[in-house]
């Protein structure tokens, strides 16, 4: 008797219920998997929601930190001009100056 002819006598001597139990198993094995697989998509999913959510709010708080230079920008120039003109037509333009910055 050749090696296939005695497994295939030996695999007939195997009740039935033992392939059903393997292929119940493999069937879970599969379904696990699958499910784990869809829970890491979930995952995956809220991470990047999370990552845009961070991304449009670093890019509001620029945005207002922009705004808030140029308005400081704005009244330092505007400042400087003051004490430009006040120092402008005076005999002591470095103490008209340093008084228009006040």
């Amino acid at each position: 008797m050749t090696f296939l002819a005695t497994a295939f006598a030996f695999l007939r001597r195997i009740p039935w219920q033992v392939y059903a139990a393997l292929a119940a198993l493999a069937a879970l094995a599969i379904i696990w998997n699958v499910a784990g697989n869809a829970g890491e998509a979930r995952v995956e999913a809220e991470v990047a929601k999370t990552e845009r959510r961070a991304i449009e709010r670093a890019r509001e708080a620029d945005s207002a930190a922009t705004g808030q230079i140029e308005a400081t920008r704005d009244e330092v120039e505007a400042a400087n001009e003051r004490a430009r003109d006040a120092a402008a037509g005076s005999d002591d333009p470095l103490a008209d100056g340093l008084r228009g910055l006040r």
